[in-house]
C-alpha cells in the first residue's frame, strides 16, 4: 500500500474524540456539541480541507435485503424496516450491493441520533470543510492492498475500551461487530479467536492506538496463528493513502449535504446579484442597440422627411390649382345675360 499523505488531511471522530495524523494523543471533546470548535481550535494543517471518518456512539450497521438499485430507491424501499433511512438530519450510507442466492444483500451504515450533518455543518460555520464523510469499516476495507488468496479479511480499530471490526469471509458474506467500555478488547479477543479457528487463513489488518500496547492487550499470542497479520499504529494509518472508488455508496453525504446553509445563501446571494446584472447588461445593450441604429438610420430619416414635407408641400400647391381650375369653371346669371 501505498505511505504518502492523502491529498487532503484525514480527521477521526470516533466517541468521544478527535483522532489526528501523526499525533499520538487524542483529543477529548467533553461536550459533542462543541466537536467542532474542538477540532477547529487542534487543528494543525495548512489546508482547511478535511475527509472526515465518522464513528459516534450509537452508529450501528445491518445487513439487509434489497434491490439492486441506487441510494434514493434503495432508501425508499428499505424505510419501512428502517426507518432512519427516511429522517433527513440523520446520516447513512450502504456498502456495494452485491449478488446473494437469487436476489441482492448490501450493509447499511445508520446514525441514529442527529450528529453527522450538524458536525459538518459547524464544521464549516469555524472555517473546516468537510469534502468526504465515511463510516470506520469502510476506511478500514481499503488500507490493506493485499488480502489472502481465499478474500477473508478482519480489519479492527482498537483502543483499550473501544473496538471497530469489520470482517468478510471467503464467501462474500460481511459484517461489523462493535464493542465498548471495559470488556470492549475481551469481546473482540473471543470474537477473534473462533474466526480463526474457523477460517485460518483469513489475512487481519489491526489498527492501534499504540502499537506497543500490543502485547498489553493480549493479542500477540493469538496473531502468531495468523500468516502475515499487520499491525499500524492509528496516527500512522491516518496519514496512509486510502483511496475510495468513485461514487462509492458508503460515502456518507449525500449530494444536497455537501453545501453548508451560509454557502447555499452566498450563493443565492451571488445568483440574484448576477440576474441583477444580467438583466441590466440586456437592457444596457438593448439600449445601445437601439442608439446606434438610431444614429446609422437617422440620415435616411432626414432625407424621408424632407421628401414627405415636399411630398405635402406639392399636395397643397395640387389642391389651390385644383379649387382655381374648378372656380373658372362656374357660370354666373350675368354672363348669360
Amino acid at each position: 500500500m501505498s505511505t504518502s499523505p492523502t491529498s487532503d488531511p484525514v480527521a477521526l471522530f470516533w466517541g468521544n474524540a478527535w483522532w489526528l495524523p501523526g499525533q499520538n494523543e487524542p483529543v477529548p471533546v467533553t461536550d459533542p456539541g462543541q466537536a467542532a470548535a474542538v477540532l477547529a481550535a487542534a487543528w494543525p494543517f495548512g489546508s482547511r480541507r478535511l475527509r472526515l471518518l465518522y464513528e459516534p456512539d450509537g452508529f450501528r450497521a445491518e445487513a439487509a435485503d434489497c434491490p439492486q438499485a441506487n441510494r434514493a430507491t434503495l432508501g425508499w424501499a428499505l424505510s419501512d424496516r428502517f426507518p432512519e433511512l427516511a429522517e433527513p438530519e440523520l446520516g447513512w450510507s450502504h456498502e456495494p450491493i452485491r449478488a446473494r442466492g437469487e436476489g441482492f444483500v448490501t450493509l447499511l451504515h445508520l446514525e441514529t441520533t442527529p450528529g453527522l450533518l450538524h458536525l459538518v455543518e459547524a464544521l464549516s460555520d469555524a472555517g473546516l470543510t468537510v469534502t468526504e464523510a465515511w463510516p470506520v469499516p469502510t476506511w478500514l476495507q481499503m488500507l490493506p492492498s493485499d488480502l489472502s488468496d481465499s478474500g477473508a479479511f478482519v480489519g479492527a480499530l482498537l483502543t483499550r475500551e473501544r473496538v471497530c471490526l469489520y470482517h468478510e469471509a471467503a464467501d462474500g458474506s460481511r459484517g461489523i461487530e462493535r464493542w465498548q467500555g471495559p470488556d470492549a478488547l475481551d469481546g473482540c479477543r473471543t470474537w477473534l479467536r473462533e474466526r480463526l479457528i474457523r477460517q485460518p487463513e483469513t489475512a487481519v489488518w489491526l489498527v492501534l492506538d499504540h502499537v506497543e500496547s500490543l502485547t498489553d492487550i493480549d493479542l500477540s499470542a493469538l496473531l502468531d496463528q495468523v500468516s502475515n497479520p499487520q499491525v499500524v499504529p492509528l496516527e500512522e494509518a491516518l496519514g496512509l493513502e486510502a483511496v475510495f472508488p468513485y461514487r462509492h455508496p458508503a460515502q456518507l453525504l449525500p449530494a444536497r449535504s455537501r453545501f453548508s446553509r451560509s454557502a447555499l445563501m452566498s450563493a443565492a446571494s451571488w445568483a440574484l446579484l448576477l440576474t441583477a446584472l444580467g438583466w441590466a447588461g440586456l437592457t444596457g445593450w438593448s439600449w445601445f442597440h437601439a442608439q446606434e441604429a438610431e444614429a446609422k438610420n437617422r440620415p435616411a430619416l432626414a432625407g424621408l422627411r424632407a421628401e414627405v414635407d415636399h411630398l405635402r408641400t406639392n399636395a397643397t400647391e395640387i389642391a389651390r390649382l385644383r379649387s382655381a381650375v374648378e372656380a373658372s369653371k362656374t357660370v354666373f346669371a350675368s354672363d348669360l345675360l
